[in-house]
């Protein structure tokens, strides 16, 4: 009788055992952020400048890399802005420029006609402002910037 008893309060413990242990689940839910910025924006490459000299009493046009990482950009997150307050020197040539951009998440967007997804090797033409989307980690966008490259537009020195 013992052993039938001590029988059924083990089959009653194992049945409880599996019981509960189906209860609870080790699925643990996560909630993607919907935060999304531009943390860094920089010139990653030098920048061919042409300039006016007089070489052997003649006027002379003359080149020369400005280094790009030489002139920081402010980001204004609230404005959603992105500029250098050095403006580059004058006579810089900023049809083709590549910056390096870092964000808090992965999806970086340019706005244009069509999006497209901005990669570090891209040269891009920042004759005019460009807008960048920035595409948060639960897939809808974010702030939308607004990033100029400022270029002096006449030597400082002189008086015209």
């Amino acid at each position: 009788m013992k052993l039938k008893t001590l029988n059924i309060i083990f089959g009653l413990f194992i049945a409880a055992c599996s019981i509960t242990s189906c209860l609870d689940t080790d699925y643990t839910e996560y909630e993607l952020s919907s935060n999304s910025s531009i943390t860094a924006f920089s010139i990653t490459d030098s920048i061919i400048t042409k300039y006016a000299a007089v070489v052997n009493g003649k006027d002379t046009t003359l080149s020369k890399a400005v280094v790009g990482s030489d002139y920081p950009f402010v980001i204004d997150q609230g404005e959603g802005l992105i500029y250098n307050l050095d403006s580059l020197p004058v006579g810089t040539d900023v049809s083709k420029v590549v910056v390096d951009i870092t964000a808090d998440t992965q999806g970086i967007f340019i706005v244009a006609e069509t999006d497209s997804l901005w990669e570090a090797e891209d040269s891009l033409n920042f004759e005019k402002p460009i807008q960048f989307k920035i595409l948060a980690e639960n897939g809808t966008f974010g702030h939308i910037y607004t990033a100029k490259i400022n270029v002096h537009k006449q030597e400082p020195d002189l008086l015209n």
